[in-house]
């Protein structure tokens, strides 16, 4: 069975959350939610609670099978660079998505967000190991 004929009862929705034990955003996207919800949500989180730019992040992509485009990343970082009072704090944003050229994208990515590292992994406990460091003790990432 393919993994879109799997997840076809998916409702499309996205979900925010901080951690209670770290200072990390948990992100799931579920379904075949538009870029433009996923845009629209995290623009709201950044404009909304600017402390959270200084956060790390965990993507939970294992569900999701829609689409965000480079329109929507723009609009993603507007917000982002609207609201970040520290742009060299060091912070991470972990991927974990069964596509295996996702890392490509997150690289990408991390050219726009300043000061923040992307990446790409198949499993739950790879990223973890990757925003395992202590946000305290990383120097900012920088291309």
């Amino acid at each position: 069975m393919s993994a879109l004929a799997r997840n076809d009862h998916l409702k499309p929705c996205i979900t925010i959350a901080r951690d209670r034990h770290a200072p990390r955003l948990l992100v799931t996207l579920r379904g075949a939610l538009s870029g433009r919800s996923v845009a629209q949500s995290l623009s709201q989180v950044y404009l909304s609670d600017p402390e959270v730019t200084r956060f790390d992040m965990l993507f939970d992509l294992t569900e999701y099978e829609g689409s965000v485009g480079n329109d929507d990343v723009e609009a993603i970082v507007a917000a982002y660079k609207q609201s970040n009072s520290d742009p060299l704090h060091p912070c991470r944003t972990a991927f974990v998505t069964p596509d295996p050229y996702f890392d490509d994208w997150a690289v990408v990515m991390s050219f726009q967000f300043t000061g923040r590292e992307h990446r790409a992994f198949a499993s739950f406990g790879a990223a973890e190991t990757f925003l395992a460091d202590p946000i305290e003790q990383r120097p900012p990432f920088t291309a």
